[in-house]
């Protein structure tokens, strides 16, 4: 009795490695977005945690707080690039950058490479936040990865509270405001 040897053969080895090929294909690139939308929204959630601390610390203190710009967490920066980092500071001149005699609070690091973070021309470089924990100014920030504004989140500060913007249209593109379907125009700036 002869006994049938058993496996693939070259052929059915080279097909099965092909479709394992196609399929992998289509699967890394919808991985790479679940990434980068995990880490849209871990960086959005941080920032919106920085400004709920920052309103609970001018209750606390009685004294305003800002968060500013910030790349050492130390000084404030003014060039719009809140990717940079940012600095949780007691404001008591309310002119939005921290002098020498000003208590620092806190400072949060950078975002990592591709991500950008840009506030509304209102809060562009720094937001205060008064003794009973309201923002001073309202505005929306574009966070965007590689400047791109489809899947980008916007976050919203209005005087009572910080938010994720919606996306009300469905096209993928955030909101600057809760009620109304104005996307944000781009990622240097909603």
């Amino acid at each position: 009795m002869y006994k049938t040897a058993e496996g693939l053969t070259l052929i059915e080895l080279l097909i099965s490695i092909s479709i394992l090929c196609i399929v992998a294909l289509f699967a890394v690139p919808s991985f790479r977005d679940i990434a980068i939308e995990k880490r849209l929204s871990t960086v959005s959630n941080n920032f919106i945690a920085a400004t709920n601390y920052a309103r609970a610390e001018s209750i606390r203190k009685r004294q305003p707080i800002t968060l500013c710009i910030s790349s050492d967490g130390t000084n404030c920066l003014t060039n719009k690039n809140w990717e940079q980092g940012w600095l949780a500071f007691v404001d008591i001149d309310g002119d939005g950058v921290k002098t020498g005699t000003e208590e620092k609070l806190r400072g949060w690091g950078g975002l990592p490479d591709y991500y950008s973070m840009r506030g509304s021309t209102a809060i562009e470089n720094f937001v205060s936040f008064d003794v009973k924990g309201m923002a001073v100014q309202s505005g929306a920030f574009a966070l965007c990865f590689d400047m791109e504004e489809i899947n980008a989140k916007s976050i919203i500060i209005d005087k009572l509270s910080t938010k994720t913007g919606p996306d009300n249209n469905n096209n993928k593109i955030p909101d600057i405001a809760g009620n109304t379907v104005t996307d944000i125009s781009d990622c240097t700036g909603p």
